[in-house]
């Protein structure tokens, strides 16, 4: 704060401007001066320029401008501090009475009245004409354009967009930027900062008319990174009124460092080459020796030179180690001056299940001399993993609330600390920093294990959408389950595929049942060209195989792909004796006859899976086993139900039983039934002598089929003399060879998969009774997901072609809804990025942090499909007092503010509803001790509240009824059962 004996007529002016204010009230006089926070902002940046981002980056940014790499980091540090240039305007330093009184003494003129909501506009916005302006006065070689891009990203450092309208009309009033004195202080202020950081270099490169050039995105995220740590007041000096600016310069350097270091970007990638025996050994401490796939990732993929990112497809079957091999290529694309990588997985439980394998990869390739390995898991429910238990402890022992931890304020004062982990004792300890642990920075982190969804929300309007692709850029980035994508998420992964590569990240997509269309798409999207040759397509191209796509770096000037590609097509001979095959047959869907089939198998010491397409007809079949079971005198045998609808304490647990009696350590020969849903398809490594499953569109059977005898080496001998073959039973209403089965009477509801993709994967199946694997892979898929899959079979019956050609029409225009329902929230490609800020729609909200009546319209979202909801579900006595458990022997946590550990109890509690009929009861998942408890503990407010009575929740509005039930999870039930 300047003292008010300073301020004198021949004062500069511009040094009153405020940035910030003492939040707390304490000090209604303090501010933090505006020209004392750029300088802090540019001091920042310019330590990210020399130790965060990636040198690829660097050198593309250096080209752009047409500087060498220091230079051009001081000239970008320079404009990135100059973000705030918009708070030295009339209606924004009304905001500080004391700081107005104080430039009208020097001149400076208010409006009479007070400032209204109206009146008000975004400073981030009000900096885009004025550096416009000095932009142009200066940097006379830029076209127009590019300039204009380069102020509007600094503008946008606050995750909101603006159109092209609001700067170059709406914000050039007189009455917002000021007159006469404010232009001149606004100037003044320039010119000291610019003197003081001592940048003098001449720009010599221009860009095409009309063309914003991609690598813009990267200094947006980069202008937002900076302004988040440069916004840390307190590792900064308190500036004086009389300080010399380039003293200051030099002062708030050391403050940069802190605040980098206090961050946690201290804790950098810094993976050593190994071994792949080193890195992946087997439970008894012995090094593996590589499988196949492995052996060609060893052998025959190329890096790539610094700066060109890389594409590699890996297709092979399941178990054939494509995740060791993923992190193998990694490695050697990441190792000595590497920034990290990213996992992106299909689900949270996918997420969860590999995290414990990439936390042993880590602590054994990264170098613990550079200091602890910073890793994040990243996704909506990351903080109930028990790898973060170490993590919460500390938090509680700093008496730290999960408001810091979620605060994502870009001006807050925000301290981490760095905690560890949780992880075996190592050579390095891996630990997660608490700055990252909000999703938005999450990416920031050098390695990380989360959803894909955190990937996508890059190339969608999310509120620093771009602050994500920064941190994905010149990472190396894994998908798995790449096959699993609809055609809304492949269309939002097509463009992510286009921005990773602009931004030089590699890409490792992993699938065991790729489609040959989808990867060729996949393929255009990464290269920007049309990809059809002939030899890969159709059901010959060899599998196993990998892909590597090797091309020139997006390095030019305008940002786009300046070379070819060069491909490398490596198919490699499966081992015979790792073969894996299953024999078909359709059984009869009914729950009462599915449950007889299952029990008779596990009487005769067969361990049995039932894996179903919905939650209530899993929750039906297992209802019926368990009577069947009790009713024949076998209730010894043990029974597990598995479902998404079941609170997260409870799934938990579940999870960890059945991987413990179905693993691969399970006891052989003893019998057991599992019934379950989608979640056992990927996230589980279970073995089972016979399964039975509803019909699921190919790739999807596949998938569940991989547990079946998935372990036959070690439970070969002891499996029943009934399940010697691994028999797989199809479950189907009666039909006739020629008659479409009726799918809708399965699920009662509506069918989870589209009925097209169903038809198609009965007319294969309904004649074959066995297949191979790998050898019928490739023909398996391409014969239901190939451009001809859609054909009418000649000797369908009439009434079910007209229900085949019905389905097939019903998909192709979900197929265009997807596609434009994409294209209304993707970020333009990489080409066409000045036409983002004319698209309609420039605001999206995350779906989890929108309210619930948020219109589709309005959300970033990454998946669609009915809405869905977390819920918390508590229990409500007799006397109306709110417990955590059903048995109401576990009191709520009191006070207003809740430590980590009590929010993590409530998330333990919660449970994600699907489906169209909770937008209306979501009105009712409320009550006011929720509301107020909520209201002051920020990580909760995405979460709604059932309560429940008895067992029971019911609103008599919608006549929206659900029970709480232990043992079957959370049971809807219909309205006629209301």
């Amino acid at each position: 704060m300047i003292p008010s004996e300073h301020y004198q007529p021949h004062h500069e002016t511009w040094r009153l401007f405020w940035a910030k204010t003492d939040r707390s009230g304490e000090r209604p006089e303090w501010t933090r001066p505006l020209w004392a926070h750029l300088i802090d902002v540019a001091n920042v940046a310019m330590l990210i320029w020399e130790r965060v981002l990636p040198r690829s980056t660097a050198a593309r940014l250096a080209h752009a401008v047409g500087l060498a790499e220091d230079d051009a980091g001081r000239w970008f540090a320079l404009q990135i501090g100059l973000h705030d240039i918009g708070k030295a305007i009339p209606c924004f330093q009304s905001m500080h009475q004391p700081s107005r009184l104080r430039l009208e003494a020097m001149g400076l003129q208010f409006k009479a009245e007070r400032y209204e909501r109206d009146d008000m506009v975004h400073h981030g916005h009000a900096s885009i004409p004025i550096l416009i302006d000095w932009l142009s006065s200066r940097g006379r070689e830029w076209d127009e354009s590019t300039i204009e891009g380069i102020a509007a990203m600094i503008g946008f450092h606050h995750g909101k967009l603006a159109t092209r309208n609001k700067w170059t009309r709406d914000l050039r009033r007189p009455d917002v930027l000021g007159i006469g004195k404010w232009r001149t202080s606004q100037v003044a202020l320039l010119d000291a900062i610019i003197d003081a950081w001592g940048a003098k270099e001449s720009l010599t490169v221009s860009g095409k008319k009309r063309m914003w050039p991609a690598w813009l995105m990267e200094l947006a995220g980069w202008c937002t990174l900076a302004d988040w740590l440069g916004s840390m007041e307190t590792v900064f000096p308190e500036p004086d009124h009389a300080d010399s600016l380039s003293d200051y310069v030099r002062a708030s350097r050391a403050g940069a460092r802190r605040a980098l270091d206090e961050a946690g970007f201290a804790s950098r990638a810094a993976l050593r080459m190994k071994t792949f025996g080193d890195l992946f050994r087997d439970s008894n401490g012995n090094a593996r020796e590589p499988r196949p796939l492995q052996q060609v990732v060893i052998d025959d993929i190329t890096v790539g030179s610094e700066g060109e990112p890389t594409l590699t497809i890996v297709e092979a079957p399941t178990g054939e180690g494509k995740t060791e091999a993923a992190l193998y290529l990694t490695l050697r694309q990441q190792a000595d001056d590497g920034v990290g990588f990213y996992i992106a997985m299909p689900s949270q439980a996918t997420s969860n299940g590999l995290f414990a394998r990439v936390q042993s990869f880590i602590a054994c390739a990264h170098d613990g001399r550079s200091g602890a390995a910073n890793l994040v898991l990243v996704h909506g429910s990351s903080m109930l993993h028990p790898a973060q238990d170490t993590l919460h402890k500390r938090f509680i022992d700093a008496r730290r609330t999960m408001a810091a931890i979620y605060d994502e304020s870009e001006e807050g004062s925000i301290a981490a600390q760095r905690v560890n982990g949780g992880l075996r004792q190592d050579e390095t300890r891996v630990e997660t920093a608490s700055w990252f642990m909000p999703k938005k920075r999450s990416l920031l982190a050098p390695y990380g294990v989360g959803t894909v969804d955190q990937a996508l929300l890059s190339v969608l309007y999310a509120k620093h959408f771009f602050l994500r692709q920064i941190g994905l850029a010149g990472k190396t980035v894994v998908f798995d389950e790449v096959h699993a994508y609809d055609t809304y998420m492949n269309a939002l992964f097509h463009r992510l595929l286009a921005w990773l590569r602009q931004n030089g990240t590699n890409v490792i997509l992993l699938s065991a049942t790729l489609p040959n269309e989808t990867r060729r798409r996949m393929i255009e999207a990464w290269t920007g060209q049309a990809d059809e040759p002939a030899t890969d397509a159709g059901p010959d191209v060899p599998y196993p195989i990998v892909w590597h796509l090797n091309g020139a770096s997006p390095n030019g000037p305008s940002g786009m792909h300046d070379g070819g590609t060069t491909r490398l097509r490596i198919g490699y001979e499966f081992p015979a004796a790792l073969s894996q095959s299953a024999h078909l047959e359709f059984a009869r869907h009914e729950p009462d006859m599915v449950a007889e089939s299952v029990v008779r198998a596990a009487r005769d010491g067969a361990a049995v899976a039932v894996i179903v397409n919905t939650v209530a007809r899993a929750q039906a079949i297992f209802r019926k086993v368990l009577c069947l079971l009790k009713t024949s005198g076998a209730d010894n045998i043990e029974t597990h139900l598995f479902h998404a609808r079941f609170p997260f304490e409870i799934r938990s647990g579940i999870e960890a039983h059945v991987l413990e009696r179905f693993g691969p350590e399970r006891s052989p020969g003893v019998p057991a039934i599992l019934v379950a849903t989608q979640v056992a398809e990927q996230s589980l490594d279970i073995d089972v002598d016979m399964m039975f499953s509803d019909l699921a569109p190919i790739d999807l059977l596949l998938q569940r089929a991989g547990r079946l005898h998935r372990h036959e080496d070690r439970h070969k001998t002891h499996r029943p003399a009934s399940c010697t073959r691994p028999m797989l039973y199809i479950l189907l209403p009666e039909h006739f060879p020629s008659t479409l089965p009726n799918f809708n009477e399965i699920s009662g509801r509506g069918n989870v998969y589209d009925d097209a993709l169903l038809n198609r994967t009965w007319w294969l199946l309904r004649s074959r009774s066995s297949w191979s694997l790998p050898d019928d892979y490739r023909r398996l898929i391409e014969a239901v997901y190939s451009v001809t899959a859609s054909t009418v079979p000649d000797d369908l019956e009439e009434t079910s072609r007209e229900r085949w050609e019905a389905a097939e029409q019903k998909l192709r225009d979900r197929h265009l809804n997807e596609e434009r329902e994409a294209e209304g929230r993707l970020v333009p490609e990489p080409g066409r990025l000045r036409s983002m800020v004319d698209h309609p729609v420039l605001h999206l909200a995350e779906q989890e942090d929108a309210p619930t009546e948020t219109h589709p319209a309005y959300l970033a979202l990454t998946r669609l499909g009915g809405p869905s909801f977390d819920v918390v579900c508590l229990h409500e006595d007799a006397r109306e007092r709110l417990w955590l458990n059903c048995a109401c022997t576990e009191p709520l946590p009191s006070g207003p503010r809740l430590s980590v550990g009590d929010t993590r109890r409530f998330m333990e509690c919660s449970v994600r509803l699907s489906g169209n009929h909770l937008v209306a009861a979501s009105r009712a998942m409320n009550d006011e001790r929720w509301t107020a408890l909520a209201a002051s503990n920020p990580a909760l407010l995405r979460y709604h509240v059932m309560v429940f009575r008895d067992g029971h929740w019911h609103d008599r509005d919608t006549n929206s009824h659900f029970e709480y039930n232990t043992t079957y999870g959370i049971i809807r039930h219909t309205t006629k059962e209301s």
